[in-house]
């Protein structure tokens, strides 16, 4: 998923890039055809300069990724992914594919400019340098609609998945790559038809310009809506940039409110007592088993319950005999991989002191087994049937009591029994905390002074520790998106700063009938403000999209379009001081073109 977005990203880049190139050269390129080359050659010669362009960067992208990939083996076992033993490959295929791949993502995204070079007549060679041709709609139109009918492919086979999949994390995980594909070609489509949003919103930014600088605001609307291609390109990269963004922000706090609001309803217990060390997964290290001996004893405390866990694998019954695949059907190899879950172990007679699970699990005795509506419904088992599970002391048959169902994932996620059932199956099994109903924190932290390294946590702080395990894998997610963020920032500066290079001439000429330094600065951070208002505007309806799109077709609590208020202004802002730091520099170079480059020929 995230060598995807980083193609993309590329994608878009060169894109825009190329794009940008074949403007600026419009009037050379008419010369070329005017002195005989056909429209086949010009087109080559943008083609054989994207790949030279890929080859150099294919091969400084190559070089320098190993030690980024140095880099981020470190901070994977930092985070808790040991893959120490991974080390970089040097290989053949480890250096010419990705190589082959900048590539074909170079000559890809060239291939537009190609097209359009090559459609460039001669007779173009006597226009100015600035004059964009107007072009048809129809051809836009009907691009936009066929990557909008692939998209809609895409979202329509995440509803497959889900109706198809039993519920779990391979289900979302399926959906969320479908709806990915999907979201990257409404990206594509919505950057195809930017430029008609150009005129209606450049004009109402022009207008603002008028009202603020009067004469100058004037002037930028003018350019604004006199070549909406132009301002399109840098504004479809801030779209990315923003959509990439804002679809990370929204998705974390989505997750990280759903697991306190799903931990506070789930746990009952005012407190849990917790080690200050944690596994390689990011949780809770193991707890003594006598730190609840010692407070239970302890003033006001009313119930104070043992939280263990182990995993154990399913023996039996087979999954063709849970009803999963039919015998000779492809895919019923994979299917038959064994199954592992997590079982966790708790006293039932202080259960429902501590934790409030849906579906209310019964009392459970030795030898039975209550497991989450999920794993019942994904493996295809009832009430009522033995089950043979292999643990740490080897084969132990079990009994589906019942069913249940922990919103929360942190506590009993996919099975519960109780504690004389957990030493069947691991008697060495981790205690993963103590909850304890009553008491205050500065009772139970005397009660446990003498046992080293644990600590007393009050509800919402321990639902925050416990998640942090299970939000790892999407913390690993965001140093790549920021690379993929600054690689849709770097398009943009570039963009920016080749259409201010476009246009020397029409700069110099307003140097030469009277515009100063500073209002020439202004038009072009006016055209910048209009960059800002249509990539932001558009990147968060993305963002919102995709993520409501998620939450549908998924159907996952943990994904829901709820954002904070402050969230739009705080991406708005950082948009436009990410837009104005680029065009900065572009805004001084156009304000010190001499007056006699307006004269000079092209």
């Amino acid at each position: 998923m995230l060598a995807s977005v980083a193609i993309f990203v590329g994608l878009f880049v060169v894109a825009n890039t190329f794009g940008t190139l074949v403007r600026q050269r419009t009037r050379r390129l008419a010369l070329l055809g005017a002195i005989g080359a056909t429209p086949r050659q010009v087109g080559r010669l943008i083609r054989l300069e994207a790949l030279l362009l890929g080859g150099i960067a294919s091969a400084g992208g190559v070089a320098a990724g190993f030690p980024v990939s140095e880099l981020i083996i470190r901070l994977f076992a930092r985070d808790g992914f040991d893959v120490s033993a991974s080390d970089a490959q040097y290989g053949w295929v480890a250096l010419a594919l990705p190589a082959a791949a900048g590539i074909v993502v170079t000559q890809a995204a060239a291939w537009r400019a190609a097209h359009r070079a090559a459609d460039v007549s001669p007779v173009q060679a006597l226009r100015s340098s600035v004059a964009e041709p107007r072009e048809r709609r129809w051809p836009r139109l009907l691009s936009a609609s066929v990557i909008f009918a692939g998209a809609c492919f895409w979202y329509m086979v995440a509803v497959v998945v889900r109706a198809d999949e039993p519920p779990g994390p391979d289900r979302t995980f399926s959906v969320a790559l479908m709806n990915l594909f999907g979201t990257l070609l409404t990206v594509t489509g919505l950057a195809v038809l930017t430029p008609f949003f150009v005129g209606p919103l450049g004009g109402l930014v022009g207008r603002v310009g008028t009202l603020v600088s009067g004469e100058t605001g004037r002037l930028a609307r003018a350019t604004i809506t006199r070549s909406p291609r132009r301002v399109s390109s840098a504004a479809s990269s801030l779209m990315l940039g923003v959509a990439l963004l804002a679809s990370v922000v929204l998705v974390t706090m989505s997750v990280q409110d759903r697991f306190r609001e799903a931990g506070r309803q789930v746990m009952a217990a005012e407190h849990a007592i917790a080690s200050t060390a944690r596994t390689a997964e990011g949780a809770p290290a193991p707890l003594a088993r006598d730190v609840a001996a010692k407070v239970t004893g302890a003033h006001g405390v009313s119930r104070a319950v043992v939280l263990t866990r182990t995993e154990v694998t399913l023996v039996s019954p087979e999954p063709d005999a849970a009803g999963l695949e039919e015998p000779g059907i492809a895919g019923s190899e994979e299917a038959a991989e064994p199954f592992r879950f997590l079982v966790s172990g708790v006293e039932p007679a202080g259960l429902r002191d501590v934790l409030r699970l849906g579906g209310r699990p019964p009392a459970l005795r030795t030898g039975q087994i209550a497991l989450s509506s999920a794993v019942m419904k994904e493996r295809g088992l009832r009430r009522g049937q033995d089950l043979v599970v292999r643990g740490a002391r080897g084969r132990v048959t079990l009994t589906v009591a019942g069913a249940y169902h922990d919103p929360s994932h942190l506590f009993a996620d996919q099975a519960l029994v109780a504690p004389a059932t957990m030493d069947l199956l691991d008697a060495n099994a981790a205690t993963v905390a103590v909850l304890v109903r009553g008491g205050s924190a500065e009772t139970l932290a005397r009660a446990v002074a003498g046992v080293p390294g644990v600590r007393v946590l009050g509800r919402d702080a321990y639902v925050e520790a416990a998640s942090q395990s299970l939000t790892r894998a999407l913390r690993a997610t965001h140093s790549f998106v920021g690379m993929a963020l600054l690689l849709a920032l770097f398009g943009m500066a570039t963009t920016v700063s080749m259409s201010v290079a476009e246009r020397r001439r029409e700069f110099g000429l307003l140097g030469a009938v009277g515009a100063t330094m500073r209002q020439i600065r202004s038009i072009v951070r006016w055209e910048a403000a209009a960059v800002v208002a249509l990539g932001t505007i558009l990147g968060l309806v993305i963002a919102m999209g995709t993520l409501e799109l998620l939450h549908l077709t998924s159907g996952s609590s943990y994904l829901r379009p709820a954002p904070q208020w402050w969230l739009f202004p705080l991406v708005a802002a950082g948009a436009a001081v990410a837009t104005l730091a680029t065009s900065t520099l572009p805004a001084r170079r156009a304000a010190s073109v001499p007056v006699l480059e307006a004269a000079r020929a092209q």
